[in-house]
């Protein structure tokens, strides 16, 4: 088994950072908050457990969960920032218009 499966991890980490920061740089450190925090403790943790009971090789196991935890929480944040920057701008508007 070659580690090319790994990958996709790296690749979906650069979309879950940059709306991550955009969060943030919007003024929703909640949400950012909240979005880092799944990557790396409500995603990857729970993996690095559940997955070696499915699995023969029980070190690779605990190697994959990385990249999963990584292409879920890219995926959530993806959604979420898809679903709210609309939202978000349009709050912003209406603050700028009022000053």
């Amino acid at each position: 088994m070659g580690t090319s499966h790994l990958y996709g991890g790296i690749f979906s980490i650069g979309f879950q950072v940059s709306c991550q920061q955009s969060f943030m740089a919007l003024g929703q450190a909640k949400v950012s908050l909240l979005l880092a925090c799944l990557r790396k403790i409500v995603l990857l943790i729970p993996l690095i457990f559940i997955l070696p009971c499915f699995l023969a090789d029980k070190v690779f196991a605990v190697f994959l969960a990385e990249p999963i935890s990584d292409i879920l929480a890219a995926t959530v944040t993806t959604i979420t920032f898809l679903t709210r920057f609309d939202k978000i701008l349009e709050v912003g508007v209406q603050v700028k218009k009022g000053d």
